[in-house]
C-alpha cells in the first residue's frame, strides 16, 4: 500500500477526484488531500502531507485554483506549489491533464490574467514530466492504473530521497525490493512446467556438447557471437532504419509570435509544436490545439479548420481530426501536416468561416534546439 497524494482544483474536476480517489482505495492506496477552510493554513497543511506520502498525483483541468496570500511572492496557486514541492522532496509524479471542457463557466479560459497563469502551469508541467492526456472517466482510470503501477515501481527510498541520490534517468530511484509474492513461483503449476522444460533442455544441451566433441569447429570471440546476426545480412541489403535515429536531424519549429485567436464566437489556443520523423524527405509537424466554444450551438473541431502555408502553399492536414466540440465547451485535438526537408516559411492558418472572413494566420519559425522564445498570449481575428 501506498500513501498518493492527490493534487487538484476542486470545483472544475469533483467527479473525476472522486474517481481517482475510489480507483486508489480499491487498489488498496491511501488517497492524501489536505483541503481545509482555513486559506492560512492551507498551504502549510498541504506541504507537510506530502512530505509524508509516497507518490503525488496531479489532476489538472481548466481552472488555476486558490491562490495563497502568505509567503507566496510568486503568487502561485496552491496546485503549483504543491507540484513544486513534490518535484522538491524527489517524489515520483503523475500528472494526468483533462483535455476536455464540458463547462466553461467552471473554468479560467475567458479570464486573460488567470488562464494566462494556467497556461504557464500547464507549460511548466509538460516540461517536468510526461502527462498522460484524458476527456472522460474512463481514460483518467485507464491512464492512472498505468501510471500509479509505473511510479511505485520506481519510487525512491526514504534516503535517496534525503540525499537526492541521482540515478540512470536522471531522478531519484528506487532501492527497495519489491513485495515478496504470496507464494513461490516455482511451486505454481506454469513454474513446475516451465521448471521440467528448462530442465529437459538443459539436458539436451549437455547430451549435445558431448556428442560433438569430436566434430571441430571454429570458436567465436563473444564480440562476434553478438554481431553475427547483423552480419548476416547480404551486403546489397538497404541499412536497416532506427527508430528515432532521425530525431537529432529534425528541425525545430515554434510559434513565432502568437498562441490563441479569437472569433465571433469561439478561441483557437495552439497548446503545443513538436516534429516528428516521417521519411527521409519530409518531417511531420504536429500541433496540439484547443477549441473553446462560447456559442450556445456545437461546433466542428476537425481538419478542415486548418492548413499549413509551406512557403506561401496551403497543404491540409493528414491528422483525420473530426470531433463536434458542444455549447459553452471546449476540447484539445491534434492537427499535423507533412512538411518537405528544405521548407523555409511555415503558417498556420486557421478557418473559422472563410466566407464571412473569419480567418487567422500564426507565424511559425523554424529555429535551432537551443532557441527559447515565449510567444505571446492572444490575437483577436479580423473578421
Amino acid at each position: 500500500m501506498a500513501k498518493v497524494y492527490v493534487s487538484s482544483t476542486v470545483l472544475d474536476l469533483k467527479a473525476e477526484r472522486e474517481a481517482v480517489i475510489h480507483w486508489l482505495i480499491a487498489a488498496d492506496h491511501q488517497p492524501v488531500h489536505s483541503y481545509v477552510a482555513d486559506g492560512e493554513t492551507v498551504r502549510d497543511s498541504c506541504l507537510a502531507d506530502i512530505a509524508r506520502c509516497d507518490l503525488y498525483l496531479l489532476i489538472l483541468g481548466h481552472r488555476y485554483g486558490y491562490v495563497p496570500e502568505r509567503d507566496n511572492p510568486e503568487g502561485l496557486s496552491i496546485t503549483q506549489i504543491e507540484f513544486r514541492r513534490a518535484g522538491e522532496l524527489g517524489l515520483p509524479r503523475i500528472a494526468l491533464l483533462r483535455t476536455s471542457v464540458p463547462d466553461i463557466q467552471l473554468t479560467d479560459l475567458l479570464d486573460p490574467a488567470r488562464n494566462q497563469r494556467l497556461q504557464a502551469f500547464q507549460s511548466e508541467v509538460r516540461q517536468s514530466v510526461r502527462p498522460a492526456e484524458f476527456k472522460d472517466e474512463a481514460e483518467l482510470i485507464s491512464t492512472l492504473s498505468t501510471g500509479v503501477q509505473r511510479a511505485l515501481e520506481n519510487r525512491p527510498t526514504e534516503a535517496a530521497r534525503a540525499t537526492g541520490a541521482p540515478t540512470l534517468s536522471g531522478g531519484p530511484q528506487s532501492t527497495l525490493p519489491r513485495p515478496a509474492a504470496t507464494g513461490s513461483w516455482w511451486s505454481t503449476l506454469p513454474g513446475i512446467l516451465t521448471g521440467v522444460a528448462a530442465v529437459i533442455t538443459a539436458l539436451t544441451g549437455l547430451a549435445a556438447v558431448f556428442l560433438g566433441r569430436d566434430k571441430a569447429a571454429p570458436e567465436l570471440p563473444p564480440a562476434a557471437q553478438v554481431q553475427a546476426p547483423a552480419a548476416a545480412l547480404p551486403a546489397s541489403s538497404p541499412p536497416v532504419p532506427v527508430p528515432g535515429a532521425q530525431a537529432s536531424t529534425l528541425p525545430r519549429v515554434i510559434l513565432a509570435g502568437l498562441a490563441e485567436v479569437r472569433f465571433e464566437t469561439s478561441t483557437y489556443t495552439v497548446l503545443g509544436v513538436e516534429t516528428q520523423p516521417r521519411t527521409p524527405s519530409a518531417y511531420g509537424l504536429r500541433f496540439q490545439v484547443r477549441l473553446l466554444n462560447r456559442g450556445k450551438y456545437p461546433m466542428n473541431f476537425w481538419d478542415s479548420s486548418f492548413r499549413l502555408l509551406i512557403d506561401g502553399v496551403p497543404g491540409a492536414p493528414d491528422s483525420n481530426l473530426n470531433e463536434v466540440v458542444a455549447g459553452n465547451a471546449a476540447q484539445a485535438g491534434t492537427v499535423s501536416f507533412l512538411v518537405a526537408n528544405g521548407a523555409r516559411d511555415l503558417v498556420l492558418r486557421i478557418i473559422q468561416n472563410q466566407e464571412q472572413g473569419e480567418v487567422a494566420d500564426l507565424p511559425l519559425r523554424i529555429v535551432s534546439a537551443e532557441s527559447v522564445v515565449k510567444p505571446a498570449t492572444a490575437l483577436r481575428a479580423r473578421q
